[in-house]
């Protein structure tokens, strides 16, 4: 069954995918004829089989955060999330990725210093001039540029740790540096 724009079953999932295909092969033909600046690019590569993972991006009018905290994806719903830390601005695109052990992801793009996303109240404010250093909102709280910028650095910190001793680290196996293993020679 084809689908159409009037068509109920239309989706936009792969929407997204045409257009990074059509970007790749735009660039990639470009390069060859010398319309692109910079290096050669090679041609697109699909994805290789043994690669289990999945994944999906969505552009701003496909995704939104909710007052609730959780992501409500189009053509999906509201999906629960476990925030790392708070978002600084505004995200312009979100990627869904699927691991081979079914676990899922959502990795957020965002603009740095056009908006800001307060701690205190979740809300997202306008850019302030440099010399507005705290600032009331209607949610009541006081903002102070530096106390945020703080709490941004902090959640940044914690979260290259976390990415740094996740579960792809190779476990201590109690060898000291130089001292590996047995050699079969040595035995």
């Amino acid at each position: 069954m084809p689908i159409c724009p009037s068509s109920p079953n239309r989706g936009r999932f792969g929407h997204q995918a045409i257009r990074d295909c059509d970007a790749a092969y735009k660039n990639f033909f470009d390069s060859l004829k010398g319309n692109r600046a910079g290096k050669r690019m090679g041609a697109p590569r699909f994805k290789s089989r043994e690669d289990n993972r999945q994944a999906i991006r969505y552009q701003p009018d496909g995704f939104s955060i909710r007052p609730t905290g959780k992501l409500r994806l189009s053509k999906v719903g509201d999906i629960k999330v476990a925030w790392s830390r708070d978002l600084p601005s505004r995200p312009s695109s979100v990627t869904i990725v699927k691991t081979a052990d079914k676990r899922y992801y959502c990795s957020f793009v965002v603009e740095a210093g056009e908006e800001t996303l307060l701690p205190a109240c979740g809300r997202i404010d306008g850019a302030k001039p440099l010399s507005a250093r705290t600032w009331e909102r209607p949610c009541e709280a006081l903002h102070d540029r530096d106390r945020n910028a703080a709490i941004d650095i902090l959640a940044a910190g914690r979260a290259e740790r976390q990415n740094a001793c996740g579960p792809d680290m190779r476990p201590h196996t109690g060898a000291d540096g130089d001292e590996a293993g047995t050699h079969r020679s040595a035995a």
